[in-house]
């Protein structure tokens, strides 16, 4: 794994990964690094000169397919292959908090609103669910509850704007 600087158009760090890794993740504040693996395994590192290790979890059997911070940096959300999301606290040592179940597939997409307080999401079979980020429930509104919310970052690739 690398970390460049843009401007400079330079590699920053570099460290080896013990295995195939998916995905990553920056935390809006850019003090955390999460990294998904093919295990179901991820890890969470400080950026610094040591990659400094925060958590080490594995309690999924399937490959971690999208990580993402929430838009304070409290909560981490990882979906994988086993259909479901599962919400880590930060400040509780990525302790799972809540699992969001109601996929029938691989979970390839996600995002927060600007609130935190949902999340949409997409899977292979091409559904879009949304979940209160509270409660870890589905929330069966579906799209049409959701069309005027502003969300944190837009990577789904179903929706009201694509």
């Amino acid at each position: 794994m690398a970390v460049w600087d843009i401007k400079l158009r330079k590699q920053k760090r570099f460290g080896r990964l013990e295995q195939a890794a998916n995905v990553i993740a920056y935390s809006h504040s850019g003090t955390l690094l999460a990294i998904g693996y093919i295990n179901g395994a991820f890890h969470v590192m400080e950026p610094d000169n040591k990659f400094t290790l925060k958590a080490n979890r594995k309690n999924r059997n399937l490959p971690i397919s999208e990580m993402k911070f929430n838009p304070n940096d409290t909560l981490l959300a990882v979906g994988a292959a086993d259909m479901m999301i599962m919400i880590y606290g930060v400040t509780q040592n990525f302790q799972p908090l809540k699992a969001m179940k109601g996929h029938t597939s691989r979970v390839t997409h996600f995002d927060w609103s600007l609130d935190g307080t949902t999340i949409m999401s997409n899977c292979t079979s091409y559904s879009i669910l949304f979940f209160n980020t509270n409660t870890g429930k589905h929330d069966p509104s579906g799209a049409s509850g959701f069309k005027n919310e502003t969300w944190s970052t837009w990577t789904c690739t179903l929706g009201w704007p694509v």
